[in-house]
């Protein structure tokens, strides 16, 4: 793309007229239509004003196309654990204008729907930040306590907020029109048997298994037992199932209900299990969920020796140094040391 191409690709992407664009380099808009239009070039002394406008750097001005665009947005989201709120508009804006071109540009569509959740999060974070020092200030608000909470995407009692209908009815339609993908009955059920509605979860399930049978059928099929029928009664199914279904994502199941039922001991053991049956490359999430268990446990030293088996695993199994994960993960490390 030619420099007056890329200035007005720039311009449109952060929603700039001719005239704005003009008035912050102190020049007339006739000069900007006339680089866009390739008539004539802007003296390299512009260069840096320009490309700070836009908030690139000035190679890119002469080397800039979509697929960069892109792939900057990308590595944004992939690496930087906090981007600021000009390199949000500037994604947004420009993920924006190729939907205006193209409704259904799936690329756009993923990175927008990837860009606002990030953010989001990045936003409850800082929420939740100001917020418990606001309470450490007046610790009777009943309003900071709701916005702490609700930050921190607290569990909720009152069903009529905690239930998820709406979500539910989209997994409903989804499975009518996509009755082959098998994940999308397994996000079903989760929200199903969240709620208590075991009987709809059955046939959901039994649905699922014309499709497909594998451990994510025979491991609901006690879940749904286990919300009836209790969690003790339903250990010794647990181990069954386990000897019938060495797979670490099975180990890793059952890991989670043993979790969430206190039993942090056993939990641990089956997280270590699935771990070392999983391929490589591994994911982190059996080292994060030991290490929190751990710090439940209150034995700091376990839970910061998963954190650095977490790092490890990234720099040596995904190749990452500096990625949003190891900052992440760096972040809960330096909070264990603190």
């Amino acid at each position: 793309m030619t420099l007056g191409k890329t200035i007005k690709q720039l311009r449109k992407e952060t929603f700039l007229s001719q005239e704005q664009l003009a008035a912050k380099l102190n020049i007339t808009a006739q000069a900007v239509s006339k680089w866009e239009n390739e008539e004539s070039y802007p003296d390299i002394l512009f260069l840096p004003k320009i490309a700070a406008i836009f908030g690139v750097k000035i190679d890119e001005l002469f080397d800039y196309n979509q697929d960069s665009a892109y792939q900057q947005i990308e590595n944004m989201l992939d690496h930087e654990r906090y981007f600021t709120h000009a390199d949000f508009s500037k994604s947004e804006n420009f993920l924006l204008e190729q939907l205006s071109i193209n409704p259904n540009d799936l690329h756009a569509l993923t990175l927008l729907g990837d860009l606002y959740h990030t953010y989001a999060i990045k936003l409850d974070e800082k929420a939740a930040s100001y917020t418990k020092q606001a309470l450490a200030l007046n610790p009777d608000d009943k309003s900071l306590h709701n916005t702490f909470h609700n930050a921190m995407h607290g569990g909720r009692l009152d069903w009529n907020v905690a239930n998820h209908s709406e979500l539910i009815a989209y997994y409903q339609n989804f499975i009518q029109e996509h009755p082959t993908i098998t994940r999308a009955y397994l996000y079903l059920l989760d929200n199903l048997i969240d709620d208590g509605r075991l009987n709809e979860a059955k046939t959901v399930l039994e649905r699922r298994s014309t499709v497909i049978e594998d451990c994510f059928n025979d491991f609901y099929r006690l879940l749904i037992h286990e919300s009836t029928h209790g969690f003790q009664a339903t250990c010794k199914e647990y181990d069954v199932y386990l000897k019938e279904n060495q797979e670490w994502q099975a180990y890793f199941l059952v890991a989670g209900r043993y979790a969430s039922h206190g039993e942090y001991e056993e939990a641990i053991s089956l997280f270590e299990k699935s771990f070392e049956l999983q391929p490589k490359p591994r994911y982190i999430d059996q080292l994060e969920s030991i290490a929190q268990l751990y710090l439940r446990m209150h034995q700091k030293n376990e839970a910061k020796h998963a954190y650095k088996r977490e790092l490890q695993l990234l720099k040596e199994e995904w190749h990452q140094d500096d990625s949003a994960d190891v900052q992440r993960v760096k972040a809960l490390l330096a909070k264990c040391n603190g």
